[in-house]
Parts: structure tokens; sequence; C-alpha cells
């Protein structure tokens, strides 16, 4: 077969031909357009292509570079179940609380009549005023500490949260405690008298936290959807996780795609995962790291309480759980709530520098000392922050035994911040 190209006028009868095929005038536009923003589509993903390979990707900077949270050249780690509810109170106290070891308790909100009720039909037969029933709600689901917050009535969140998108993050209201009693494994009255808050949890699912610590112990229990948290152990890889924003003790990585780039300690951190379901609660100890993503229709309830304040564990109910302990007569410290250790970094993170704090130690208990870890006389920030967590917890309890003593010592070493 012989091909030829013929190049050169037209004849008017091929022209003819063609002109019932070309485009008419007023698409040429269109088709010019159309091209240029293929041809710049081609482009980007052509500097993409060439961008990844200068990166050089995981094989350049390790497994997990610019994946989400949780993954390393580590394995990741199952957290410890226990698959029948929740363990007494003594145990849970010695064997998790006292070790720092996390622990997920399948199935230990299925009894709480929030687990069962709790929909959208039952929260919008409740008689409720919308002036007294007001709760927080963020606006954007990927957490950001920034994001855009209000108060609005409940039933207009319950109304609007599956179409707007928006996530409330509320303490628990009064009219929502009655169906939900305190976990077995807080009930003893020292513990009672140790909880912060309780918040509930309630989105259409698809949120993500940002990385960040608690200062105090936390209880996360799912009643609606899924939820995955990723933790890491502090004691372990906790210095490898950079807590970039000290003042809320939390991460400004992208939890969506880790650059180990910027943030390179992170390809060595082994990490602990926890998938919930519905029924299911989880115990976070004091100062783990997480980070936490839910799935689907989500409703949670979450308690948080500082262990450092509870002195006896030996009056507990041990024998069965008691639905009549409700957290509605339950007494929270609430939001505005911090431990001493927190209260104390703050004072030195507001500080010119190192604090000489020789003169104050006639004043102050000798568990002070524990910070001077170099041996010079001087504390300052690094020191208070670079504490093990076990050390953490006992220096908490020793300056709530001496809360006089350490009320004292803020207000002077206040009055030097502001000399200096």
């Amino acid at each position: 077969t012989q091909c030829t190209f013929q190049t050169g006028a037209t004849s008017s009868s091929e022209t003819s031909g063609l002109a019932s095929t070309s485009p008419p005038g007023r698409l040429k536009p269109f088709i010019i357009v159309t091209t240029l923003l293929l041809l710049l589509a081609g482009c980007g993903c052509f500097c993409c292509y060439w961008l990844d390979l200068l990166d050089g990707g995981e094989e350049a900077y390790g497994i997990g570079h610019k994946r989400p949270f949780g993954t390393s050249r580590h394995p990741q780690l199952p957290v410890p179940e226990l698959a029948d509810g929740f363990p007494p109170p003594g145990r849970f106290y010695q064997e998790q609380v006292r070790q720092l070891r996390p622990l997920l308790m399948r199935g230990a909100a299925r009894q709480t009549r929030a687990f069962r009720m709790w929909d959208d039909d039952y929260f919008l037969q409740l008689p409720l005023d919308p002036n007294s029933s007001q709760v927080h709600v963020e606006t954007t689901k990927k957490e950001s500490r920034q994001q855009r917050t209000y108060d609005t009535p409940f039933h207009q969140f319950v109304r609007s949260y599956n179409t707007s998108g928006h996530y409330m993050v509320a303490s628990m209201p009064r009219f929502l405690a009655p169906d939900f009693p305190l976990p077995w494994s807080l009930q003893c009255p020292d513990v009672a008298g140790a909880l912060v808050e309780a918040i509930v949890w309630f989105s259409s699912g698809g949120t993500s936290s940002v990385v960040h610590t608690d200062a105090v112990d936390n209880l996360n229990c799912v009643l609606r959807g899924n939820k995955t948290f990723v933790m890491v152990d502090p004691a372990v890889h906790g210095h490898r996780v950079p807590i970039d924003r000290p003042e809320g003790s939390y991460s400004s990585m992208d939890v969506d795609s880790v650059d180990f780039r910027a943030y390179p300690s992170m390809a060595d951190v082994q990490f602990y995962i926890a998938h919930l379901f519905p029924g299911d609660c989880l115990y976070i100890p004091f100062k783990w790291i997480h980070q936490v993503r839910s799935y689907g229709r989500n409703i949670a309830v979450n308690l948080w309480f500082d262990t450092a304040l509870v002195r006896a564990t030996d009056n507990c109910n041990e024998e069965r759980p008691d639905p009549a302990w409700l957290i509605d007569t339950a007494s929270f410290k609430g939001f505005g709530y911090r431990p001493p250790t927190d209260l104390f970094a703050e004072t030195l993170r507001q500080a010119a520098g190192p604090l000489d704090f020789a003169a104050l130690l006639d004043r102050i208990v000798p568990v002070f000392k524990a910070f001077d870890t170099n041996g010079d006389s001087l504390m300052d920030l690094t020191e208070v922050e670079g504490q093990p967590v076990e050390r953490l917890r006992d220096i908490d309890r020793h300056f709530l035994q001496f809360d006089r003593t350490v009320r004292e010592m803020m207000e002077i070493l206040a009055r030097e911040r502001d000399e200096l």
C-alpha cells in the first residue's frame, strides 16, 4: 500500500468537502481555550511528576513521608484490648492508670441509655428551650485550632449538621447527662472528685484532630460511627513528635500529609492504633500523644480526669457497675482547670530566661529539686517540659498536697517575671 502526503493548495472540491466538517466560527474560541487548559493540566502533571522525583519521596525520606500521621518504618502496634467491658476500678487504676498503659474496652458503653437512644429523632423530641440548650460548634471538620466557632441551640444543630458539615464539640449538656452513667472504672469517690470535664463530640463523620496531648487522663466512648486513634508512647518516642505549639499542647504538622523533610524524626516513630466501633471505649493515659479520625455519623463522649488528685482507691465500687452513678450527679472542675505542672511551665514560658530558685527552696517542697536535672540551681522550660511522664504525675500529686505553697510560689514568680 502506498501512502501519499499532499501539500500545497487544496482543490475546490476538497475544500467544499472539508468545509462541512470544520467547526463553526463561534466554537473556535471554545476549542482554543479547552486545548490550552488541557495543555496546562498536562504541564501541571508533568511538573508534579518531576517535583516528586526531585523530592525523592519515601525512598529518600522514609516510609510515611507525605502520608497520613501514623505511618513510619516501624510496624503499627495494637492497643491492648479487654473483650468484656470496663475493668473494676481498682484493677483499672493499678494496671492502666498507674502504669500509663492504654486500654481498648470492647462494648463497654453498650449498656448505657445513650447507646440505646441517641439518634436524631430522640434528640429532636426532647422538650428544650432554645435559650438554655446552647451547644458549642466548630465550623471545619479538620481541626486547626484557628477555625471559627459559635454557639447554637441543640435542636438547630441536629437539624443542620448533616448538610452544614459543622461539628459539635461541647460540654455534656444537662439534658443529655442522665443518659450516660459514670463508667464503672471511674466509680470511686476520689476519682469522681478528680473529674475535669465531659465532652460530647457529634458530627456527620469525616473529622480529624490535630496531633496533641492532654494534660490529664482521658476515657473516650464511641456511641455512633467509628473512630481511629493513632497514639504515641511519650516515654519511648515522645521526643520525636514535634509538639511545636506548646501553648496548646499540639503540633502544627499536616495530619493528612506528614512532611519528613520538615519533621525528619517522624520517620522513626512507632505508633499504636485503636479502631473503635459503636459501644467501645478507649483509655488514653496522661500525656500520651494522639490524633483522632471519625467515620460515618458520629457521636462520642469523653471524660477527662486528673489522677494526680486521686489519693485512695480502696473505697471504690468493685462489685458491679452502678447505673445510678450518673454524670449529671458528678462535679466537674471545668475547662479552666489546669494541672499545677502546666501552670508552672506556663510561668517559665513567659519569663525572659531561667529563674534562680535557690532563695525559694526554704518555702518550696523538696520535690521542686526534681526539675533541676543538670544540677545548676537554675530552672528553665526545657527541664520542666523534659521530665518523664511518670515524674510529672508524681510532681503534680506533690503540688496538690501543698496547694498553699504552690500559690505563694506562683505569686513570687509572677512578681519576678514583672521585674524582669
